[in-house]
């Protein structure tokens, strides 16, 4: 048995461990040396460990969910090249389930006291949208969504009778637009175009490609039309991360949340969105998620945006989500596990 522990000797902070515990009848039971004792935080919290291509992977808690990888279950145990399994607002993320193929984890989105943007994280709160583990040569895990939300969700109705580029409104620069879901901006210094009409509660799917590296890509989100409230979602392929802030009239506002991905320029990246009540989460090149509650801006307008570069949006798909739509509309998502199917 694998616990979340602290070593007696060590500094609170600096002391937990992965505790083993051995029994030979489930009764009565015996300290073992630790899994792995890193002397390096306060949690290893909700342990678990997994084996995957020979290769073995320790999960855990510490407020992130975050996990090492060894070629041995004896260790050593090292860190890959992106320590944490998504955002840290997306909790509880260490214990996934096999269903003979794959990996799918189910963490929760954390409530936040005091329901702002910037309050306190909290414990407990809605599942996620289930993230599909990826395992790759170097030791590192990425997440995607479970392929049936991604199937579900392109099965659904559209959000409107009209393709999502219908009622585009070019606000700065120059835009040529394409079959209703195609989008170039060819100015170099960028430009801002003003989606039409939009669902309050949404499923936004995308292939972006910024031109050149040392440029951005933002989707701006519950946004004013005046473009001073709402929120801004960032590409940033010269620093290799998304982040999330709100957008200000000096666009210096705190960042919410960052994720590092890689982003390369002249190269498609597929960007989807789920965006619900509170809830935010976007998954980035089907490789890095990120999650966030959103309490300030509610309903507005999506726009889509390029600064210091020319670029293209393809594709795109918009969804309208409400309470119970997956299941009662054109697609029931079926998810089963060690003999057990549950729907949700």
């Amino acid at each position: 048995m694998l616990f979340g522990t602290r070593q007696p000797d060590r500094p609170a902070q600096r002391g937990g461990c992965v505790g083993v515990a051995k029994s030979e009848d489930l009764l009565n039971w015996r300290l073992a040396p630790p899994l792995w004792a890193p002397d390096i935080g306060p949690h290893t919290d909700c342990p678990q460990v997994i084996e995957h291509a020979n290769r073995w992977y320790l999960i855990y808690l510490q407020r992130h969910t975050r996990y090492r990888v060894a070629d041995a279950l004896e260790g050593p145990w090292r860190r890959p090249p992106v320590r944490d399994l998504g955002s840290s607002f997306a909790a509880a993320g260490s214990r996934p389930a096999w269903d003979g193929r794959r990996w799918i984890s189910f963490p929760f989105i954390a409530d936040v006291q005091g329901e702002t943007d910037l309050g306190t994280w909290g414990y407990g709160g809605p599942l996620a949208v289930p993230r599909q583990w990826v395992f790759h040569a170097d030791g590192s895990i990425t997440q995607r969504p479970a392929e049936e939300i991604v199937a579900a969700m392109n099965a659904s109705a559209p959000a409107a009778a009209r393709a999502p580029l219908d009622d585009a409104q070019t606000l700065v620069s120059q835009w040529e637009l394409a079959g209703g879901a195609t989008a170039r901006s060819s100015n170099p210094n960028g430009g801002t175009l003003l989606l039409g009409p939009w669902p309050d509660e949404f499923y936004l799917e995308a292939d972006v490609t910024l031109d050149v590296e040392d440029a951005e890509f933002h989707l701006l989100f519950n946004a004013t039309p005046d473009l001073l409230q709402g929120y801004q979602l960032s590409f940033r392929p010269r620093l290799d991360c998304v982040d999330l802030r709100p957008i200000s009239k000096w666009d210096v506002d705190r960042v919410l949340e960052t994720v590092p991905v890689p982003i390369d320029a002249k190269r498609p990246v597929k960007l989807r969105v789920f965006r619900q009540g509170s809830l935010f989460e976007a998954f980035i090149a089907d490789r890095a998620a990120l999650t966030h509650r959103l309490y300030a801006h509610r309903g507005g307008r999506v726009c889509l945006e390029f600064r210091d570069s020319s670029g293209s949006v393809a594709n795109l798909v918009v969804r309208q989500l409400t309470t119970g739509n997956i299941i009662d509309g054109a697609t029931d998502v079926s998810l089963e596990f060690q003999g057990r199917t549950t729907n949700d």
